[in-house]
């Protein structure tokens, strides 16, 4: 069996796109009669990226030596006290993330801070 040829990436321009069409798709929905049908599309394309905000503010924690019981005690307390905050600023880091990609991004030098 050969293996699948392997396509370049399109630095998740195709993800922001169907995000896009979720988001269209769930302004039109009152149109056809309901608004259950677009609140579902909204909250599923939603989750996604609220989920990959949060594994990209594991992944920098991470990188930066925290150890990973400190990062879940700190999600823990932040979704404790302020879940809706969390939940929108989780959803835009992760998807800023489709587009920034933070964990690829190769940090300064010190010799450019001086």
């Amino acid at each position: 069996m050969t293996p699948a040829p392997e396509t370049p990436q399109n630095d998740g321009q195709s993800r922001g796109r169907v995000l896009v069409v979720l988001i269209v798709l769930s302004i039109m929905s009152p149109s056809f009669g309901t608004w259950d049908n677009g609140l579902t599309l909204l909250l599923n394309g939603a989750l996604g990226f609220g989920v990959q905000g949060i594994a990209v503010v594991e992944s920098l924690l991470l990188a930066r030596g925290v150890p990973l019981s400190v990062i879940i005690i700190t999600l823990l307390f932040m979704s404790v006290v302020a879940l809706p905050a969390l939940v929108l600023a989780a959803v835009a880091l992760g998807l800023s993330d489709v587009w920034l990609d933070y964990r690829k991004l190769e940090p300064a030098s010190r010799a450019d801070d001086e």
